[in-house]
């Protein structure tokens, strides 16, 4: 009976997870359910489902964000020795509409694309540091969004967040006696 308990609240932070396919904090998760569980058993379950592949993490810190995945479905086209149409799911992150429309283009078997050239005198054109195939707005964008926002912090808080990101696995200050 305890495992199906378990199981019906990781399906109810699935849900709140479903409702927001943007993500949603922990407390915003918490907030969100019917039956509040203590902060540190809401983690435990969080913690379970990324384990799983169940949901997805997203950020560090108090920017944490969680998320369900977004399946796609490709059908495979023609037929694999006897087996027709196999259905195949895929994890990818959230995508505007734009780059879902390229992400399916890309997907697309080689010979179902339409091949495309290029203009040689285009390329040769082109000056390091002198000409430029973005506009001036779009570099500096693309600027922007590859800046992290953590330049500004002292190296200590800087390197803890880079140090979080790995999972390490300290020796014991005391090893443990073999029977």
């Amino acid at each position: 009976m305890a495992r199906q308990v378990w199981e019906e609240h990781l399906l109810a932070i699935e849900e709140v997870l479903r409702e927001h396919p943007e993500g949603r904090t922990a407390s915003q998760i918490k907030a969100a359910l019917t039956t509040t569980p203590p902060r540190r058993t809401l983690q435990y379950r969080l913690k379970s489902l990324v384990d799983g592949k169940r949901i997805v993490v997203m950020g560090t810190g108090r920017r944490t964000r969680y998320r369900v995945p977004r399946l796609i479905s490709l059908a495979a086209q023609g037929t694999i020795g006897d087996v027709s149409g196999r259905v195949q799911l895929e994890v990818v992150p959230a995508l505007s509409r734009e780059g879902t429309q390229i992400w399916e283009h890309v997907r697309q078997p080689l010979t179902a694309r339409r091949p495309v050239g290029y203009d040689r005198a285009f390329l040769d054109s082109y000056r390091p540091n002198e000409t430029f195939y973005l506009s001036q707005a779009e570099r500096e964008h693309l600027g922007e969004v590859g800046r992290p926002g953590v330049a500004d912090q002292p190296a200590g808080p800087y390197a803890r967040q880079i140090l979080h990101r790995f999972p390490l696995h300290l020796p014991r200050t005391s090893p443990r006696p073999h029977p």
